[in-house]
């Protein structure tokens, strides 16, 4: 069985083994949770309103009143 991207990577870059399987749900999860983190990053700032720099977000943060700024 030839082997995967996902697991070629993972052999090349950490030296870890492992199955097609285990390399196909491994790549199920990456995509699912780069679309889950993409989907709540897009509810939460557009590109054309994120801020350009740290300063420029906690500026915009302290705008707002909240704490974390």
């Amino acid at each position: 069985m030839p082997e995967t991207d996902i697991a070629a990577l993972l052999r090349t870059q950490d030296a870890i083994a492992v199955t097609p399987q285990e390399a196909e749900g491994l790549a199920r999860l990456v995509t699912h949770l780069n679309a889950t983190v993409g989907a709540g990053a897009a509810v939460r700032v557009s590109i054309d309103s994120a801020p350009t720099s740290f300063e420029t977000l906690r500026a915009q943060i302290a705008e707002r009143g909240e704490e974390e700024a």
